[in-house]
């Protein structure tokens, strides 16, 4: 399968906007935490995450950027290969938060006319110590060869501290699709609920389980299954130092597809000043038999500034 097979395929458009793996239920301790799939084309650097209300747990504000780059090998015998740059910001304050990022990612490929523009902007309230409100709107605009496409998904969210250091959260909203592919839009139900640990101090722990489902709906006549995430989160912090790990599971429930990744990240995040991080993800695509599909490979390297 080409580059423009793939950007063709009305079920990968069709998750555009699927932030499957930022947080649910606590923020993530790196300042800056890529996530970037090339067959999704969705880019994110997790200043507003997936569930808007887990922001308000996130002190410190903080602002950032990152260069990418995305190589996935389908077995064709040439690999497809995407660059771009994204950046955001995230305030922090006792009773409320804000956040917003953008991404831009293009094919490195002449032959192709291939851009992504992206943006996600996120709120978050705290009405009361133990319990956090947010809402989120994300949209992706696709250019491909002067056909266009616009993915976008408005969502809720709250986030409960159980205690110091226990989060649950819960995130729903409603996806909706336009493309020159489709003959109406489409839209469908979006959720996730997950839980967490997270302590502070001298030695930082973020451990965090959660799924995302997407809901079946009907696109150009065809039936399209349930899609769902699984996502596992480890991060340590001595000092300044942070090192994550996280670990994922997307599968189709329509044709079994499956894609097992893991993502490693190691960053320099002093409390206040500035970051350094940088963030290796691999996954394998699988077909329903279990046979391969591809292989992605993303590197990115991120700065920023904490205060």
């Amino acid at each position: 399968m080409n580059a423009r097979t793939l950007l063709l395929t009305p079920w990968l458009l069709a998750a555009l906007a699927a932030p499957a793996l930022a947080q649910v239920a606590a923020p993530s301790l790196l300042p800056v935490n890529p996530f970037v799939d090339a067959a999704s084309y969705y880019t994110a650097l997790d200043f507003v995450t997936l569930n808007p209300a887990a922001m308000q747990w996130g002190a410190p504000s903080r602002i950032g950027a990152a260069a990418l780059e995305v190589t996935r090998d389908e077995g064709t015998g040439s690999d497809l290969n995407f660059a771009g740059e994204a950046y955001g910001a995230r305030g922090v304050w006792e009773r409320f938060s804000l956040a917003a990022e953008a991404s831009s990612v293009k094919d490195d490929e002449a032959s192709f006319d291939y851009t992504q523009d992206t943006t996600f902007y996120g709120l978050a309230a705290q009405p009361f110590g133990w319990l956090a409100l947010g809402a989120s709107q994300y949209e992706a605009k696709i250019d491909d060869g002067g056909n266009a496409t616009t993915d976008t998904i408005g969502a809720y969210g709250v986030s409960l501290r159980l205690s110091e250091m226990f989060f649950v959260g819960y995130t729903s909203g409603r996806e909706t699709l336009d493309s020159y592919q489709l003959t109406e839009k489409v839209s469908r139900d979006v959720r996730a609920f997950g839980v967490g640990f997270r302590r502070g101090g001298s030695f930082n722990v973020h451990a965090e389980y959660y799924s995302f489902y997407r809901a079946p709906y009907k696109i150009n006549g065809g039936y399209r299954a349930k899609d769902q995430a699984d996502v596992g989160v480890l991060e340590l912090g001595l000092g300044s130092l942070v090192a994550g790990y996280r670990a994922f599971r997307y599968e189709n429930k329509s044709d079994s597809e499956k894609s097992d990744g893991q993502q490693v990240s190691l960053a320099w995040a002093p409390a206040s000043g500035f970051t350094l991080g940088a963030h290796l993800a691999t996954s394998t695509d699988k077909n329903a038999d279990g046979s391969k599909k591809a292989d992605e490979e993303v590197r990115t390297i991120s700065v920023g500034w904490q205060f």
